[in-house]
């Protein structure tokens, strides 16, 4: 067993290795490590009822030995100076009579599949992370803008579909007759990102924080800010999506599936997939909510814009916290969108600005109620007013950047009322 898991391994490495060559070919540490201490291999013999109640064979079954092996495992991925660990089992199955055990397999596997397949069915085969019937992953995703996909959506999509299959099969098999246990392990569900759900990732968690959305004629009318932000839509969402976006889809791997103790080694991954969507309404609703916020913002301010000008004015407590860090953009804009959210209605806590240069210059006051947020000096790229809207900044967020100094120059006040 050490032998095979070992030769995974070096297979793994050296297709990780060959695929992104530019970074492990000068790197120590391969991309795929077995940690020490985290393996344990658990044996447990067939218990000898599965034979009685298979005697589709012409010899004495009570000849028949059986063993299963789990080779329990701990991998850590490296990438960069990412690290992340996941849990694995490897299933062995030790028998006297190979061709026997092998026909017990691929029935199961069958009655297996045909319950997967009443699941899908049931479900449409699809799964709308929006809908608050699947009230589970509508809080963890979608109420808490956790929905473009990434590592924490889906673990939380993967234990939604195992804990809906798991009350379907104990509502439909009886154990007495399948005895059946489902491994914990993460790699149960096989997950594939769509087309659909890498382009919304990128759109805009990664283009858009990119590029500088500088009409701001969704917000200002006249050099005046207008009654509501409901036009921040228009010009955000530029692109045509399906009423139902397909983010991913999701397949049982049948090898951590074990009917009378032995495990479904033979067979893969169902072909049956269950598809996960976001509907273009909720998209929709979740931008309005963004534009909104950053409306909310400026109205908060009392914003004013004049030509190139955009005037936030405050009180003189928050001038004064502003002015002790004037040497930190960062810590400016999280003052500013600090006693913002204090009086957010909505999605407050999903929402923050940031500076993303690391050699910014500082701010300078101007006079005793006038700080300049940009003070470019040699006309550096150095600043940046960019809000946030998502779980985290380390998890895909919405972005917008309506001004800072690679784009259109903007000059960025805060002024004491």
């Amino acid at each position: 067993m050490d032998y095979i898991i070992n030769n995974w391994q070096k297979s793994q490495n050296r297709e990780l290795m060959n695929e992104y060559s530019n970074f492990y070919i000068s790197n120590i540490k391969p991309p795929i490590e077995i940690i020490k201490n985290s393996i344990e291999i658990i044996g447990s013999y067939i218990n000898p009822e599965v034979y009685n109640l298979n005697k589709t064979t012409q010899f004495d079954i009570s000849s028949i030995k059986t063993i299963n092996l789990s080779y329990k495992f701990e991998i850590e991925l490296n990438y960069k100076e990412h690290k992340t660990k996941i849990n694995l089992i490897g299933e062995f199955i030790f028998t006297n009579h190979k061709e026997y055990i092998q026909g017990l397999v691929n029935k199961y596997a069958s009655k297996i599949l045909g319950e997967i397949k009443k699941f899908n069915g049931e479900k449409n085969n699809e799964i709308i992370i929006d809908d608050p019937q699947n009230n589970s992953l509508y809080k963890k995703l979608y109420e808490n803008n956790n929905f473009l996909f990434n590592n924490i959506a889906v673990r939380e999509t993967s234990k939604y579909i195992k804990y809906e299959f798991l009350n379907f099969l104990n509502n439909n098999i009886n154990k007495d007759e399948i005895n059946y246990q489902i491994n914990d392990n993460e790699e149960l569900l096989h997950s594939v990102p769509s087309q659909e759900g890498w382009k919304l990732y990128y759109d805009y968690s990664v283009y858009r924080d990119n590029i500088s959305d500088q009409d701001l004629n969704w917000l200002f009318n006249n050099n005046k800010l207008k009654d509501n932000g409901d036009d921040f839509n228009k010009q955000y969402l530029r692109e045509e999506w399906d009423n139902k976006i397909l983010l991913n889809s999701f397949s049982f791997n049948l090898c951590y599936f074990k009917i009378w103790g032995i495990p479904l080694i033979s067979n893969n991954f169902a072909n049956e997939k269950i598809n996960i969507y976001l509907t273009k309404e909720a998209l929709n609703n979740k931008i309005n909510n963004f534009g909104t916020l950053i409306y909310e913002f400026f109205k908060f301010y009392n914003a004013t814009k004049n030509g190139d000008r955009i005037k936030l004015f405050v009180n003189s407590n928050i001038f004064n916290q502003i002015k002790s860090n004037i040497t930190s953009k960062s810590k400016i804009l999280d003052i500013l969108s600090n006693h913002f959210r204090e009086n957010a209605l909505i999605d407050a806590n999903y929402f923050w600005l940031e500076n993303s240069f690391k050699n910014a210059s500082k701010s300078k006051l101007i006079d005793d109620s006038t700080i300049l947020f940009n003070d470019d000096q040699n006309n550096e790229v150095n600043w940046e007013v960019k809000f946030m809207y998502g779980r985290s900044i380390y998890d895909p967020y919405f972005s917008y950047i309506p001004f800072g100094s690679k784009y259109e120059e903007t000059n960025f006040y805060i002024v004491k009322q």
